[in-house]
């Protein structure tokens, strides 16, 4: 802890070539090795942001039971 945050010696190095981000620790450099922010496709992705972005969120809301409800 002392070295990673005080110290701030990050000697993990990410291995993909172009990157050049260092980390701390190795678990948290090969989370980053294998996350999808290196993915790169070519492409007009407008439609499929916008159909991402208007997509409801969250579950279906709750609803407080009437007295009808209950009975």
């Amino acid at each position: 802890h002392v070295k990673a945050v005080h110290h701030e010696i990050k000697p993990f190095a990410c291995g993909l070539v172009g990157c050049g981000m260092r980390f701390a620790y190795k678990h948290v450099r090969d989370k980053h090795e294998k996350s999808g922010c290196h993915i790169y496709a070519t492409g007009d992705f407008i439609e499929t942001d916008k159909q991402f972005r208007l997509r409801p969120r969250g579950g279906r809301k709750r609803k407080c039971p009437t007295v009808e409800m209950l009975i």
